[in-house]
């Protein structure tokens, strides 16, 4: 995927991200691991990044 996207080759990159998106479903399937605990996940990520780009503001008059 990463090869087509820097090869600049759009129809490529969109078949590699496709065969990620299908692989990545079937490991899932086979793991038990539902969208929902993916999506649970994310969001605590989310806040995590939203609490760092808060404590780490930088003042650009210093």
């Amino acid at each position: 995927m990463i090869i087509a996207a820097k090869n600049g080759d759009k129809d490529e990159t969109v078949g590699e991200i496709c065969d990620l998106l299908y692989h990545t479903l079937v490991m899932m399937v086979d793991c038990g691991i539902t969208v929902e605990d993916v999506e649970g996940l994310l969001a605590k990520r989310a806040e995590k990044a939203g609490n760092l780009k808060k404590f780490h503001k930088v003042d650009k008059n210093s």
